[in-house]
C-alpha cells in the first residue's frame, strides 16, 4: 500500500495526474536507454513536436517504468532530467535508479503502477 501511495504521489509530481486523457501521444521516441550500472539507468527521449516537449518527462518516466518491468526489477526512483532543445529536436535526458525493492527517498515509484497509469493514459512506453 505504502508503494502504491508513493507511486500516486510521484505522478502528481510528473503532471500525470487529473481526469482528462493525455494529448495523443504522436512523435515520441527514444534515442538512447544505456545501464550505466546495476540500478542506474539513462535514458534519452525526443520529440520534433513542440506542443508535445513539455510531455517529455512523463514519457521518459513510462519509458524508465517499462525496463525497470521488462528487467525484472520493481521500482524506479526518479534522480534527475535535463532537457534541450536543438534544431526543432526537444531531449530530456534522465537518470533513474531502478530497484528490486523498494529504495529509500521521496521520489520513488512504483514501476507496475507507473506503467499502468501511462497505459491508461495513452503515454507510450517504448
Amino acid at each position: 500500500m505504502m508503494a502504491r501511495a508513493l507511486a500516486i504521489s510521484g505522478l502528481a509530481t510528473l503532471g500525470l495526474t487529473g481526469c482528462a486523457p493525455a494529448p495523443e501521444p504522436v512523435g515520441f521516441s527514444v534515442a538512447k536507454i544505456d545501464r550505466m550500472d546495476d540500478e542506474l539507468l539513462n535514458l534519452v527521449v525526443q520529440t520534433d513536436s513542440e506542443s508535445q516537449s513539455d510531455q517529455l518527462d512523463q514519457y521518459a518516466a513510462c519509458v524508465a517504468a517499462r525496463y525497470t518491468l521488462v528487467t525484472g526489477y520493481g521500482f524506479t526512483r526518479h534522480i534527475r532530467t535535463n532537457r534541450t532543445n536543438s534544431g526543432g529536436t526537444y531531449r530530456a535526458d534522465a537518470v533513474y535508479s531502478i530497484t528490486p525493492t523498494l529504495p529509500a527517498g521521496s521520489r520513488t515509484l512504483d514501476a507496475e503502477v507507473i506503467a499502468q497509469n501511462c497505459a491508461e493514459l495513452g503515454i507510450p512506453s517504448s
